[in-house]
């Protein structure tokens, strides 16, 4: 009997830029990696449509940097589709992966996907699926996909009420975070998109957690320098622990990163799209900063900066989906068993041990889980 080990490395570009389309801008030129001896590069570009209409010349300067670069790119088209989470389904999905099909799009092509995070995700998963991976190059438009989701190695869409039930774990080629993009994004988006800062500052950088404490009022604002840091910040956080952790693809069973998620993914799917992911985040953070103080971990006077970061950022800590019953059971409590479930049949959860340090505990007290509800009702 033999046996070889493999070891199989993979990289990928996380490029900080503004005004990526600006024709002096070389930054997209370094994401495909051009060189002078490689020949073009088949790009074709996938729009939110909300992206598009909000930036009304952005097909325009696709086009212009496109022709300006024609040495190095082949511009294939620029399509628009609509995004939010209700797009990340199968049917979807055949969709975009029938536009790669008339495109002619091949292993050797970039797919560029500028939107949020859920269709940066959808489409995403639609590119990993063809061909067995196409290059895709993922130009994330909101808070929360620049310091979270897009810079990660994840791409799934929504199945038989599961969040995210249908995916796979392929790294982008290269991620482009402009800033110019969130200029245009409401107060609600820019606010919601705060929330997985928070939830990686509390389990992993309590310096960083006292930082956001103190600028919370100024990273309501898309142009401030304080917003940028935050986003830098954070995303480093995150790629950090995918470069380090030891387990990128989650083979695991702990997952810290989906601290305060069992709650927020159960919630989102609740309210048909109506809790964007931050805010279902915001409340599932809540409930598990109580549980961790019920246990002894985080002290009374931690817990309640936890909430009050929140009521400042005007994030919820509560909703009444947490009363739903379905089968004289909460619903939400359907939560902990699609948790169980994702995790491989044993339940992990993280919580903070103080804030800055993560301990992972393996079952939950659902009569106590109510009365952090109505607890957190009062509040």
């Amino acid at each position: 009997m033999q046996t070889v080990h493999l070891t199989v490395p993979f990289s990928y570009s996380v490029i900080w830029t503004k005004n990526i389309f600006n024709k002096d801008n070389l930054s997209f030129l370094d994401a495909i990696d051009f060189n002078e001896s490689t020949k073009k590069q088949n790009c074709l570009f996938i729009v939110e449509n909300t992206i598009n209409d909000l930036h009304e010349n952005l097909n325009c300067q696709i086009k212009d940097y496109t022709s300006y670069h024609n040495k190095y790119i082949k511009f294939l088209g620029y399509e628009v589709f609509k995004g939010g989470e209700l797009c990340k389904n199968l049917h979807f999905v055949e969709k975009i992966c029938k536009v790669f099909k008339e495109y002619k799009v091949c292993r050797h092509s970039f797919i560029i996907i500028i939107g949020g995070g859920s269709f940066i995700d959808a489409i995403g998963f639609a590119a990993t699926i063809t061909h067995r991976g196409l290059r895709q190059i993922r130009i994330p438009t909101t808070v929360l996909s620049q310091n979270d989701s897009a810079v990660g190695v994840k791409n799934a869409i929504n199945a038989f009420n599961n969040k995210n039930f249908i995916g796979t774990f392929a790294p982008p080629f290269a991620v482009i975070n402009d800033n110019q993009f969130l200029q245009t994004l409401s107060q609600r988006y820019i606010i919601s998109g705060i929330t997985e800062g928070i939830k990686v500052a509390l389990i992993k950088d309590l310096k960083f957690f006292n930082w956001i404490v103190l600028n919370a009022d100024k990273l309501k604002t898309s142009d401030s320098k304080e917003l940028q840091y935050f986003i830098e910040k954070t995303a480093n956080l995150h790629i950090s622990h995918i470069e380090n952790s030891g387990d990128p693809f989650e083979a695991t069973a702990a997952r810290p990163l989906d601290f305060g998620h069992w709650a927020a993914h159960k919630l989102e799917q609740m309210s048909n799209g109506t809790l964007l992911h931050g805010e279902a985040v915001s409340i599932g953070i809540c409930i598990d900063a109580h549980y961790a103080k019920y246990l002894g971990y985080l002290s009374t006077s931690e817990l309640e900066q936890i909430i009050n970061l929140f009521k400042t950022l005007g994030l919820p800590i509560y909703n009444e989906l947490l009363t739903t019953l379905k089968n004289g059971e909460l619903d939400v409590f359907e939560g902990i068993n699609d948790f169980r479930e994702h995790l491989g049949g044993e339940l992990h959860i993280t919580l903070p041990k103080t804030i800055g340090d993560s301990i992972q505990i393996f079952k939950l007290d659902k009569d106590y889980l109510k009365k952090i509800f109505k607890y957190l009702k009062e509040l």
